[in-house]
């Protein structure tokens, strides 16, 4: 059964409405009606199972016959991909939904192609959130990854510091690779990961020994050079599995 966000603002006991776009959804494309079953969830791990009671003034109501919560990962994903340029970038965010990470902070670097960080306005942070709801409503996800406005890789690093491990994937780095910090994550399944990943030109050595000086491990993700955006899905689904 598809799921529909609601979110918990919408929420009255065991009394629900959908906001404008996703009533419409229902109603025009769907043509749900009084009765309908409906799954529905709420961003924050919780979903409910109940059926439409109204349909007025292009809202849709409902009542909660059930619910439960899902189980989310003990471990929490932080991923840092540097802003690129089209469609890359949300494949990518949808990517990374599907993925079940937790937040995404985009940065811009030395070499990252759009520099201006201003350039990004709300309307483009709001594309983005509706990528992300869409590719949580597909995959059937609980929870919705937050999704932050562009930041320096200064500040990125300054915030995520001493708050788990961090680690960039680099292709300058010839010795460690994902594997050797396999039994660090075992060893503590609750330990969030803060994960970067550079531009389509990679990050600069001064970067990196910058980053490696505040605390980042750096590491070769496979043989290869790999496209930003198969990069950041490709290191996601390796520490996943790890």
């Amino acid at each position: 059964m598809p799921q529909f966000f609601v979110p918990k603002k919408n929420f009255q006991k065991n009394h629900f409405y959908f906001d404008p776009q996703e009533s419409r959804h229902l109603i025009i494309v769907l043509r749900k009606n009084i009765g309908d079953s409906v799954q529905i969830f709420d961003g924050e791990g919780q979903v409910y199972y109940g059926k439409i009671t109204a349909l007025s003034g292009g809202r849709v109501e409902g009542t909660i016959e059930s619910s439960r919560v899902l189980e989310t990962p003990l471990r929490k994903i932080f991923v840092y991909p540097s802003l690129i340029k089209g469609p890359a970038f949300e494949w990518m965010l949808e990517k990374l939904t599907e993925l079940g990470v937790y937040q995404i902070q985009p940065f811009t670097s030395q070499r990252t192609v759009i520099r201006n960080k201003e350039n990004i306005k709300d309307s483009k942070l709001k594309r983005w959130e509706k990528i992300l709801l869409s590719s949580a409503k597909q995959c059937g996800r609980s929870t919705l990854p937050q999704i932050k406005a562009p930041q320096s890789l200064q500040e990125c690093l300054k915030q995520s510091q001493g708050q788990g491990l961090l680690l960039f994937f680099w292709e300058g780095e010839n010795t460690r690779e994902l594997r050797d910090i396999a039994p660090k994550l075992k060893e503590d399944p609750t330990l969030s990961i803060h994960l970067f990943i550079g531009p389509e030109g990679g990050f600069t050595v001064e970067e990196v020994h910058n980053a490696q000086k505040q605390g980042a491990l750096s590491l070769r993700l496979g043989g290869t050079i790999l496209r930003a955006e198969t990069a950041a899905i490709a290191a996601t689904a390796a520490l996943l599995l790890t």
